[in-house]
């Protein structure tokens, strides 16, 4: 029998979700941290998250040097040691830094626990930032920004943020060279002792977690920062409303950057999950509309996508493409015949079938195993938000109609209200 490829498999729609959902436990001095365990994978993640992000200082390297230099030395361990340590236990410790939040995520075998844990401790005990490691990461960030403020999608991503929100706005201020000129360990320390070691961190294990591996890690917990919660210590920002506004920037070269959107709802709103569904047919994904038409009829670009991001308080819908040099205005024009039309015609049954049949894969794929749940649940922790939310959300993907689409185009897609920007060719 020969498989005709044109025709897309039927939708499954999962009825009901079974997976492994965190514990919450309590080490003996009451504090609390969160754990998923499955010994199919004999292998440990912790994810240790502060309330300190890039907006919690005047300068935004601060905090981003602050999390990238805690392996940089302490009082007793040299930047070296601590590398050595790491290396010779087969583990790993990444930072990620965003707005609001630095995660620290620490990976390693159960058989090394003790070793590990006493390794953190010493870093959120006595962390020195030396300043000849912090002149060494300032000019290598300098070096790295300059090479990519000759790219169009770099410098695109950049603007549009200070387009969507007003000058001098948290969420609309970038990091530039002067931020990185000048740091003094003594402005890390002093971060670090307000950020780390005055708020307590959450904490989320998992993996193959046994009794050796939960003495350490609350042993670790009661040993560092102080008693607060992640969604205690964030505070909420306000968001002035900013007219929409046509921007371009001229630069020299083969390809033209384009950003076009508006701030949004976010996850908080009951609409959330039907306007996901909206993004995903317009752009979200490589059978999007604005992909057949930007890149398969008009070959204006390799590739176009349409966003949505979420903060606490507010959202973000943006589309983005790196464009010939000729075409920006030609494809944000094309975006706008997309809009249209999707707001004023029905959807076809096979793209709705299609489209929830991505959806639904995407979702579960969420919880494809033990560290991809606890990054959904860590997800959950920074909105406040419990589980009901990824199950409403399975139930709108299931349900949601032609005509539910053509009012979440309508309602928060009007291109009247839409900033765009090129960069590129003018």
């Amino acid at each position: 029998m020969i498989m005709n490829r044109t025709i897309p498999p039927s939708l499954n729609i999962i009825e009901k979700q079974e997976f492994l959902k965190p514990v919450k436990n309590y080490t003996p001095a009451g504090n609390p941290y969160f754990s998923l365990s499955s010994g199919n994978l004999p292998v440990l993640k912790l994810d240790i998250i502060f309330p300190a992000g890039s907006i919690s200082d005047e300068n935004p390297a601060v905090p981003l040097f602050t999390a990238n230099l805690l392996t940089a030395g302490t009082k007793s361990l040299s930047s070296l040691q601590i590398a050595e340590t790491i290396d010779f236990h087969g583990a790993s410790i990444s930072f990620s830094v965003s707005k609001k939040y630095t995660i620290v995520q620490v990976n390693f075998l159960p058989k090394f626990a003790a070793e590990i844990f006493n390794l953190l401790s010493q870093l959120f005990e006595s962390p020195n930032f030396p300043q000849q490691e912090i002149n060494l990461l300032a000019n290598k960030s300098i070096r790295q920004m300059q090479i990519n403020m000759e790219k169009v999608s770099f410098v695109a991503s950049r603007k549009f943020s200070t387009i969507l929100f007003p000058e001098n706005h948290p969420f609309g201020k970038n990091i530039n060279e002067d931020n990185y000129k000048n740091l003094k360990s003594k402005q890390l320390f002093d971060f670090f002792v307000s950020h780390y070691q005055k708020q307590k961190p959450t904490i989320v294990i998992s993996g193959d977690i046994n009794t050796l591996v939960t003495q350490a890690l609350e042993n670790f917990i009661d040993k560092i920062g102080s008693d607060s919660s992640i969604n205690e210590k964030t505070t909420t920002i306000d968001i002035p409303k900013v007219t929409a506004t046509k921007n371009c920037i001229e630069k020299t070269g083969v390809q033209s950057a384009i950003r076009y959107g508006k701030l949004t709802i976010n996850k908080y709103h009951p609409d959330y999950g039907k306007l996901i569904f909206t993004n995903t047919l317009l752009g979200g994904y490589f059978g999007s509309r604005l992909i057949k038409n930007i890149r398969e009829e008009k070959g204006y670009t390799y590739g176009i996508y349409s966003h949505l991001n979420s903060f606490t308080e507010t959202g973000i819908f943006f589309i983005s493409a790196d464009v010939g040099s000729k075409y920006g205005q030609a494809t944000i024009d094309e975006i706008n015949n997309e809009i249209k039309y999707l707001q004023e015609n029905p959807i076809p049954n096979n793209e709705m079938e299609r489209v929830k049949n991505y959806m639904t894969g995407i979702l579960l794929q969420k919880f494809d195993g033990i560290f991809a749940i606890s990054d959904a649940f860590i997800e959950l922790l920074k909105f406040n938000l419990g589980w009901d939310y990824y199950t409403n959300l399975s139930e709108i993907i299931k349900n949601i109609s032609s005509e539910d689409v053509n009012k979440m185009a309508n309602k928060y897609f009007n291109t009247d209200e839409m900033s765009s920007l090129v960069v590129g060719k003018c």
